[in-house]
């Protein structure tokens, strides 16, 4: 049962960082009809998710050029990860 409360909770903290924004920026954009809103809201969300991902990518190579390419590395990028998740997700 602890484990179905964990990936709910992780499938509704990652579902609320790309809905939110999502939904934040179509109602902040300058246009008028609903077609334009949804194509800027995509197009800077992605970009947004785009810069995300490429930073991670980053902090990885980094990780795995600075320890090898070993288990223990990649269980303490995950483990980054979890952590700034939950910090950012009190923050944001």
């Amino acid at each position: 049962m602890a484990a179905l409360a964990g990936s709910c909770s992780f499938c509704m903290a990652n579902m609320s960082r790309v809905i939110l924004p999502l939904l934040g920026e179509y109602v902040d954009s300058g246009y008028r009809t609903p077609k334009d809103r949804i194509l800027y809201s995509l197009r800077s969300n992605g970009r947004y998710q785009l810069i995300v991902i490429a930073c991670a990518a980053a902090a990885g190579i980094y990780v795995f050029l600075q320890n090898g390419f070993k288990g223990v590395s990649a269980k303490s990028l995950v483990m980054a990860y979890g952590l700034a998740s939950i910090f950012l997700g009190h923050v944001y």
